[in-house]
């Protein structure tokens, strides 16, 4: 971890940086808040992508990218998905601090636009509106969805099987470059969050069901986190791969 100092803190930019002429990704990071995970839970996961981004692995994999620079968003959902630290451009120390600082402080919402149920395919489709919407023109469009169950508002399963599966519909129309979506491809990277009692639809584990219907984009990948224990570790490795 790395400490800076006050002074330098102290003029990190109060607003979010988008004007840069060069980005290397536009990474949007989806979380899930759902009833499933405690009060707990959620701390150690917003500790663990604020930590990330002190880290000098994620920092040196930003260094590093193409243009040395990426914007980042911070997006929570439960049934109902919203952004907790908005888009904002990194390319110094200061600026990720600024943005770990921007999820920190951001308020904890227990009840009301969280909600209880696992809204994930709601939550892609936000995200990806997010991407579309933010004026940012990067090299690559990568989304980073974390869950610990599968969706449990849109999903419909009749005898073992997918009757309507909005998560995949979702992938789809953002992976798979059309005139719709002005030929643009959207990477999405799967974090399940595994070792608690929840798991995918119709029967499938958490980690196959989001392999099957959440990754997808070339070069997308799955990174499987032990609990939300183990979420800082996977965090911190995980975005490094997405930006490096």
């Amino acid at each position: 971890m790395r400490f800076l100092p006050t002074i330098l803190l102290a003029t990190a930019i109060s607003t979010p940086a988008l004007a840069q002429d060069c980005i290397s990704t536009e990474l949007a990071l989806v979380a899930d808040v759902s009833s499933s995970m405690s009060s707990g839970e959620r701390e150690i996961q917003r500790a663990g992508y604020a930590s990330a981004f002190r880290s000098g692995e994620v920092f040196d994999a930003i260094q590093n990218s193409y243009c040395g620079a990426i914007a980042v968003a911070y997006i929570e959902f439960g049934s109902t998905p919203h952004i907790i630290a908005d888009w904002f451009v990194i390319q110094t120390d200061e600026d990720a601090e600024y943005f770990a600082q921007e999820i920190e402080a951001a308020e904890t919402l227990k009840t009301g636009p969280s909600g209880t149920l696992t809204g994930l395919a709601r939550a892609i489709r936000f995200a990806g509106e997010s991407l579309d919407a933010n004026g940012i023109t990067a090299d690559r469009s990568v989304m980073d969805v974390s869950a610990d169950g599968g969706d449990n508002i849109e999903n419909g399963c009749t005898n073992g099987k997918h009757t309507h599966n909005a998560v995949q519909i979702a992938r789809d129309e953002l992976t798979t470059p059309s005139a719709e979506n002005g030929w643009r491809e959207v990477v999405i990277n799967a974090l399940p969050i595994v070792g608690g009692q929840n798991s995918g639809t119709c029967g499938m584990s958490l980690t196959d069901y989001m392999d099957e219907f959440v990754r997808g984009g070339a070069g997308s990948f799955l990174m499987e986190a032990n609990g939300v224990s183990d979420l800082p570790r996977i965090v911190r490795e995980k975005l490094a791969q997405e930006i490096g």
